[in-house]
């Protein structure tokens, strides 16, 4: 079986790990899987395919979708290990993020193959039926469609809007280590990412001025005990002439600081929907990060992943940072069925929580030292019960049988030869 995992601009770049992932499980399974990638996907993007990503032209009028299409075949062909002939040259075409879908029909129109797109987040179900609509125009009769979601939480809503395609839950997979990251060292300040969807209606406000007055290292000290040293400072210092040392040590310089915070900049106008940074006196301890999960190496070193935005969307990062054993704080979301309060996450008690619910969810998340429980460990061990890769890949092996029974499809030599059909 040839399969062809076709992304657009953003997925190939913020989800280039998990794409190399199903490619490296799909070859060990004997499955021959190439990658294809949107042009337009930024150059340098990290990590490395286990073969060369092809790359197709995603810019251009719907009425050139048909010869760019064809170019992409004509790429495919030229790389493949050997000379198709009866085969088709692709199976399944498996599109990942919308921006690839209509590449995607045009290149199952030219193979013969069958079509396969990913569905991860609850923004794409406006498009079910149009996609479908396109689709059932444009493939030859019977040609064989599905859905693939990536969350059970999605399902249903396919279900609704999908009237001619297969919906088939295939959950999104990861690696769990054997042994969970090391803790925070004792004087480090606390890291924080923040993983948000820039599209979200929910306003930042809430979030930020929880963020502003949390302060986790007050927790594990006696009550009191900052403010006196803040008393103390300020008792110490006008006594102090230049240049000398003072009496007595600084206790609140021996104190941490507050949790430094690394946002995604695709997420720059959503935090400054808040427009208080400076009054909250979180400018200075913000950083806004060049694709965060696309180089997430940075959001996985953090204390803690923050996703505040409840959009029905999926993220392998947020999969990963539980692998690791990395507190996930998050608004509740029924579409992310992963997220699960107290077992895999700290989650609020609604989807638009406000800042008392963000402080006590913040502190629940770090509470006072050696109490409080800690669902870091549950989360891995559900892990490795539903969402490891192999799973995913095993999943999608058993839908790709589904889709692999050849249609009656235009033959590929006469497709790529003959006059190309309508373009839908």
């Amino acid at each position: 079986m040839r399969v062809l995992l076709l992304a657009d601009r953003d997925f190939a770049y913020r989800e280039h790990a998990m794409l190399r992932r199903l490619q490296i499980g799909l070859l060990d399974e004997g499955i021959v899987a190439q990658q294809a990638h949107a042009m337009s996907t930024p150059a340098g993007a990290p990590g490395e395919a286990p073969t060369e990503v092809v790359r197709f032209q995603d810019a251009g009028p719907s009425l050139t979708l048909t010869i760019r299409a064809r170019r992409l075949v004509r790429e495919l062909e030229d790389r493949a290990d050997a000379p198709v002939q009866d085969d088709r040259l692709v199976d399944v075409v498996h599109a990942f993020g919308s921006g690839a879908w209509p590449m995607a029909r045009a290149l199952a129109r030219e193979t013969g193959a069958a079509l396969c797109y990913e569905f991860h987040a609850l923004t794409q179900v406006d498009q079910i039926g149009k996609a479908e609509h396109a689709a059932v125009r444009a493939l030859a009769p019977g040609t064989a469609m599905a859905w693939s979601c990536a969350d059970a939480g999605l399902i249903e809503a396919v279900e609704a809007a999908s009237a001619r395609a297969k919906v088939r839950l295939v959950p999104w997979g990861v690696h769990v280590p054997e042994a969970p990251a090391p803790e925070r060292r004792e004087g480090e300040p606390l890291a924080l990412a923040i993983l948000a969807d820039p599209a979200s209606p929910d306003h930042p406000g809430a979030l930020l001025e929880a963020l502003a007055a949390f302060d986790p290292d007050a927790l594990r000290l006696p009550p009191g005990a900052r403010e006196r040293a803040e008393a103390a400072t300020l008792m110490t210092k006008p006594t102090a002439a230049p240049g000398d040392a003072p009496d007595t040590v600084d206790p609140w310089t021996m104190l941490p600081d507050r949790p430094m915070l690394f946002v995604d900049e695709a997420s720059r106008s959503w935090l400054h929907r808040a427009g208080r940074l400076d009054q909250l006196g979180l400018r200075e301890r913000l950083t806004l990060t060049p694709s965060l999960e696309a180089n997430r190496s940075l959001a996985l070193r953090c204390d803690a992943l923050i996703v505040p935005t409840a959009t029905g969307a999926q993220h392998s990062l947020v999969l990963d940072a539980m692998a690791l054993g990395m507190r996930v704080i998050a608004a509740r979301d029924s579409a992310c069925s992963i997220l699960r309060d107290d077992e895999t996450a700290f989650l609020t008690d609604v989807a638009s929580p406000n800042t008392a619910a963000w402080t006590a969810v913040l502190n629940r998340a770090f509470p006072d030292e050696g109490r409080g429980h800690m669902p870091t460990e549950s989360a891995r061990a559900i892990l490795r019960d539903e969402r490891l890769a192999s799973h995913q890949i095993a999943e999608l092996i058993n839908l790709y049988g589904e889709l692999g029974g050849p249609p009656p499809a235009i033959a590929f030599e006469q497709a790529a030869g003959g006059i190309p059909p309508a373009n839908a």
